[in-house]
């Protein structure tokens, strides 16, 4: 039996053909593009999962998208479009998870009252702060509550970024990442550190959502998902935070 890591280096391989992707600059940055795809992949995975597909239903099909678009952006070299893609998703998929975090409170308690939100993320954050307080406790949720609250760090930089200028005008091709250091606030490894943090915690929020799915996962299988993501060490955290800080709902 093909193993899941087997799986996803074979869908790796067919990066290099896809349309419009310019071969020097994945190959310049093959290492750093790979974890952008391992997210995604890991992403898909649990959307397509007979066990967790139930939380990735219909609307989530636009946050996958633009997941989709800025990751295809970064292998055509449009760096700055590919931020700005990653950006929209985030929001969706911020304003997804909460939806579906007020869905699973209101089964529990349909007497349960929720503030409208609009459309700035930093109302969004703190009404997810809100909600999930009276029902899950900080100290064990920690990971919940700091990833909340790295989200918006995330948006922040995003947004500075997208809309910073140079000494030069921005452009969406190949030759903007090779001067990001001296044409932004934002220099080549900070970029990738900033694409991988972002989609890092797009997954967890989904992540977190899916617990109670994921405490009745086979622990040897979910290591080996979590590892196409993350190192050893992250893994094992995620594992012990799904294992051992679950209350069912």
């Amino acid at each position: 039996m093909t193993s899941i890591n087997q799986i996803f280096h074979q869908e790796l391989q067919k990066i290099e053909d896809l349309p419009n992707v310019n071969i020097n600059f994945y190959l310049q940055h093959k290492e750093r593009i790979q974890d952008v795809f391992g997210y995604i992949f890991v992403i898909n995975l649990f959307k397509n999962r007979v066990e967790t597909k139930k939380y990735y239903k219909n609307n989530y099909s636009t946050v996958f998208s633009l997941l989709l678009e800025a990751s295809y952006a970064i292998v055509s070299g449009q760096c700055r479009g590919a931020l700005l893609l990653l950006r929209s998703a985030q929001e969706a998929n911020f304003r997804y998870s909460l939806l579906l975090e007020r869905k699973f409170i209101l089964e529990q308690d349909s007497n349960r009252k929720f503030k409208k939100l609009d459309f700035r993320f930093l109302s969004t954050k703190n009404c997810f702060i809100q909600d999930i307080e009276p029902t899950l406790c900080k100290e064990k949720y920690s990971l919940y509550y700091q990833t909340i609250e790295r989200n918006l760090t995330w948006y922040k930089k995003l947004c500075s970024v997208v809309h910073s200028q140079g000494s030069s005008q921005p452009v969406l091709d190949i030759t903007y990442l090779s001067r990001l250091s001296s044409d932004t606030i934002i220099n080549s490894d900070e970029y990738f550190k900033l694409f991988t943090n972002t989609l890092s915690d797009i997954f967890l929020l989904n992540f977190i959502v899916m617990r109670d799915s994921l405490i009745h996962w086979d622990t040897y299988e979910l290591r080996n998902i979590l590892k196409i993501a993350y190192g050893k060490k992250k893994t094992e955290s995620l594992l012990k935070f799904i294992k051992q800080n679950h209350i069912s709902r």
